[in-house]
């Protein structure tokens, strides 16, 4: 069907704009106490992309903070809420229009009106006028094209209007989320002696979320209650005169989906020259990676698929392709060779070696480069497969009526195309390095580089699995500081970014290179403690597409007053 684009969809509301205001009171007990408390509030209009494109109205934030903190620790308490205002999916919205009625009270709905225009035009230009199987098909779809509602008709705003006020799961694309995050941590630093010193700490967070069924599983009109918390310690120790720095951490986690989790980490830090200019590390951490809000408790109905979350009891059903690779033809190949069964979520754990030097290689020349080597178990990705949404593996029955609906009629069939995240159960392997150059020529001018390499080995991965990896190979950025003339301060650099594979929910497929050049220019007024600043990004205005599905970014050049009050 020929749908609606983006511009058609949003219409009039093509305005972005942002506020945010935020204050503090902080009071000093003494030279090393401090009782601070914090109130934040940020609220935008704009288009957003993630599991889709949203137009939000009036999304925000209210974060509140209380914190007690010296240099032996700190006490932080502290809140978070979102809220959605009027926002819509576009998704949604351009689905469900393409099934309204065609005129109030008909029974006939677009896409109906569509299809049925195309079968029988094709079918009478095949045997009535003997047109070959492409000629049919442009008349087809050039004649169904014109029974479709267009964004120029007086009945596509009352429509579009309809849809994005109606915040019903399936019928509307308005978004009603109101989600909150509680967080209570503690830490205190001991010194045990000249050379030892040891950091406890433990946190809770509490997550209540509300969706009213639009992105989370709370149909039933509760918030959905969960919990995670944990306590660490680290010992460090210096020995050799204070050449070498060792360091032993771990901590352990409880939560209300998982099992307990238990991550150790040591390193070392070992420094040689007469001013102890060279430093060599190294560090193995044991890590995880808890499952995401939305992979625990996601329900998104996009009509044509579903995307849910993955604590329950699992799911069965069948893929799209087989072990081997072969695709799944429906009513021809048989299905048993496309079953697939994923487990309840578990935390994704990875082991990662990483060695490293920063130091001076030169008068006025720094260096810092480094290796790292990961190794992922449990790896949370996600895919697609026909299933029923209770988990349960459909019949072929229900599957071939699944097809015949689009999977999109649950009258019709159970099975729908559903997207889950789960554990891969092979390994996942990254690996990559930095390195990183600064000469310090003078004030006026310091030159500085950087380079970074990330590899993900997909040897070992079936087709279909999304690793969301989403890193580009290599990439690098040079460019040049510095203060001039006294007061004048100046800096530009020049980015380079490699094309790369990108995987969403929303979409996937190629980024292409892209580079960007900005610059910057602040000159000092020290009598009224103001910098007149004068900076753009993208100066050469390059095609800049940086996630798949986004906008380019044009040119940016902006002027601005830096007030600095003591």
């Amino acid at each position: 069907m020929p749908g609606f684009t983006e511009q058609e969809l949003i219409a009039g509301d093509q305005k972005t704009k942002s506020y945010r205001v935020q204050g503090a009171v902080s009071y000093l007990f003494n030279s090393d106490l401090k009782l601070t408390v914090e109130a934040k509030r940020g609220e935008g209009t704009a288009t957003y992309q993630n599991l889709s494109r949203f137009r939000v109205k009036g999304l925000g934030t209210n974060q509140y903070r209380a914190e007690l903190k010296s240099s032996k620790g700190f006490i932080r308490l502290y809140s978070t809420q979102d809220f959605t205002g009027s926002s819509y999916e576009l998704t949604q919205l351009s689905a469900r229009m393409l099934t309204l009625p065609t005129a109030e009270g008909s029974s006939l709905n677009y896409a109906q009106q569509y299809f049925g225009t195309y079968n029988q035009v094709y079918t009478q230009a095949r045997t009535a006028l003997g047109k070959s199987p492409a000629e049919a098909l442009a008349i087809a779809k050039t004649a169904a094209d014109a029974t479709q509602l267009k964004s120029t008709d007086p009945r596509y705003t009352v429509l579009r209007d309809q849809v994005v006020n109606d915040k019903r799961p399936g019928y509307g694309a308005q978004q009603n989320f109101n989600s909150y995050l509680n967080d209570a941590s503690a830490q205190h630093n001991f010194v045990l002696g000249h050379n030892t010193g040891l950091i406890v700490g433990g946190a809770y967070r509490q997550y209540r979320l509300g969706s009213d069924g639009l992105l989370f599983a709370d149909t039933n009109g509760e918030r959905i209650l969960n919990h995670e918390f944990g306590g660490y310690a680290q010992l460090t120790q210096t020995l050799l005169d204070d050449r070498l720095k060792l360091a032993f951490a771990g901590r352990v986690d409880a939560f209300k989906n998982f099992d307990p989790s238990f991550s150790p980490r040591v390193a070392a830090v070992y420094s040689v020259g007469e001013r102890k200019q060279h430093n060599f590390r190294a560090s193995y951490g044991q890590a995880f990676r808890s499952p995401s809000q939305t992979d625990q408790y996601l329900l998104s109905d996009q009509r044509s698929f579903i995307l849910l979350g993955n604590v329950g009891n699992g799911f069965q059903g069948y893929g799209f392709a087989n072990a081997q690779g072969q695709s799944y033809t429906p009513g021809v190949t048989p299905l048993a060779g496309f079953q697939v069964s994923f487990d309840k979520l578990r935390l994704e754990r990875v082991n990662t070696v990483e060695v490293g030097y920063k130091g001076a290689i030169l008068p006025n020349v720094y260096v810092d480069a480094s290796y790292f080597n990961s190794r992922y178990n449990e790896f949370i990705g996600g895919t697609a497969f026909v299933g029923n949404v209770d988990g349960t593996r459909p019949t072929e029955q229900q599957v071939n009526a699944g097809l015949q609906s689009g999977f999109t009629d649950s009258k019709a069939s159970s099975a729908r195309i559903i997207f889950a995240s789960y554990n891969f159960a092979q390994e996942v392997r990254t690996q990559g390095a930095t390195f990183a150059l600064t000469y310090y020529l003078n004030r006026g001018l310091n030159l500085t580089g950087n380079y970074s390499l990330n590899v993900l080995d997909r040897s070992n991965l079936p087709n279909g699995f999304r690793t969301f990896f989403n890193t580009p190979k290599h990439k690098f950025n040079v460019g040049a500081n510095g203060t001039v003339l006294k007061n004048l301060t100046y800096s530009v650099n020049y980015r380079w970014i490699e094309g790369h594979y990108q995987e969403m929910p929303f979409a996937a497929g190629q980024v292409h290179t892209y580079r960007t050049a900005d610059a910057y220019l602040g000159y000092t007024l020290p009598k009224i403690a103001t910098t007149l600043q004068l900076g753009g990004s993208n100066l050469f205005d390059d095609a800049n597409i940086q996630i798949i599905g986004g906008p380019q970014i044009g040119r940016l050049v902006y002027v601005g007053l830096l007030f600095n009050v003591k």
